[in-house]
C-alpha cells in the first residue's frame, strides 16, 4: 500500500504484512520435570497479536503415585510473565480429560516470546498433551 500523503491514517495491524503464526506440541509422555515444548519469539520491527490458546490434558495410562501434570502457555514480556491459558490437574483416573480453549488478546513486542510447557510430577502412567496457540504477526 503506497500512502502518497501523511494525512491517510496508517493501516491496520492485518494490513501491515502480516502473517500467521501458529505452533503445536501433541504426545503422550510419562512423567517430567517442566519442560519446554515451543518457543516463539517476535522479530525485531514486528509484533505480534495472540489471537487464540488450548490446552489439554488426558491421562492416559494410571501412574503408581499420582500428582500434579500441567500444560501452560505462557508469554513472556519485558516486565511480566503471563501463563493463559493454564490446567492442572491430579486426576490418576485414565481418559480423565482437563481442557481449556482461550481466545486470547495479547500483543507482544519485539523481543518477547511466547512457550508452551508441560510437567508431570507422578510416579509412572502417561499424559497426553495437546498444547497450541495462534498468532498474526505483523510489521510494528
Amino acid at each position: 500500500m503506497r500512502v502518497s500523503s501523511f494525512a491517510v491514517a496508517r493501516p491496520a495491524y492485518y494490513d501491515r504484512n502480516a502473517t500467521p503464526q501458529t505452533n503445536e506440541y501433541s504426545a503422550t509422555v510419562g512423567p517430567h520435570s517442566g519442560t519446554t515444548r515451543y518457543s516463539y519469539t517476535v522479530a525485531s520491527g514486528k509484533k505480534a497479536v495472540v489471537e487464540f490458546g488450548f490446552v489439554s490434558l488426558q491421562r492416559v495410562t494410571a501412574p503408581s503415585a499420582g500428582s500434579t501434570y500441567y500444560g501452560a502457555v505462557l508469554s513472556k514480556s519485558f516486565t511480566i510473565s503471563l501463563r493463559t491459558p493454564y490446567v492442572e490437574s491430579t486426576s490418576v483416573v485414565v481418559l480423565a480429560s482437563s481442557v481449556v480453549a482461550l481466545p486470547l488478546s495479547l500483543t507482544l513486542y519485539g523481543g518477547e516470546s511466547i512457550e508452551a510447557s508441560t510437567g508431570d510430577f507422578s510416579t509412572g502412567g502417561t499424559v497426553f498433551y495437546t498444547i497450541q496457540s495462534k498468532l498474526t504477526v505483523y510489521d510494528a
